[in-house]
């Protein structure tokens, strides 16, 4: 099973977490990195390398955050130089619900990540009443 860390700006990644649970159930071998106000690029860096430690067990972690350019954003990609992981940006609740789902099918990260991109793009849809 790869195993996931979500990281973004805010409350962001606590409240995916918490959402992910109410939807789905508890869920072992996550973690959600919240980018405080306070918090620099640098602190980010050893937290997010914590959590990648903390939950991989050696099939790879996907790394999901929410903004292409942001702070988790370039934390995470220094760190998949360094570690078994996949970076995914602009996430959205849809997008991490089906990675759950799909994190038990042997699929690698990489893989699972080109899904959810599809998946992403579905998901953004204009809609109406008429």
């Amino acid at each position: 099973m790869i195993e996931i860390v979500i990281a973004a700006h805010g409350d962001l990644a606590r409240g995916f977490g918490e959402a992910i649970e109410l939807i789905l159930g508890p869920q072992e071998q996550m973690a959600y990195l919240n980018l405080e106000p306070e918090m620099g690029p640098s602190e980010l860096m050893e937290k997010m390398a914590a959590a990648i430690a903390s939950v991989d067990s050696g099939e790879g972690v996907l790394i999901c955050v929410d903004l292409f350019g942001g702070t988790p954003c370039n934390v995470a990609l220094a760190l998949t130089a360094e570690t078994n992981s996949v970076c995914l940006t602009g996430i959205n609740l849809g997008m991490l619900l089906e990675a759950v789902t799909l994190r038990g099918s042997g699929e690698g990260p990489i893989s699972i990540a080109n899904k959810l991109v599809e998946t992403g793009k579905g998901g953004i849809q204009q809609v109406k009443i008429c």
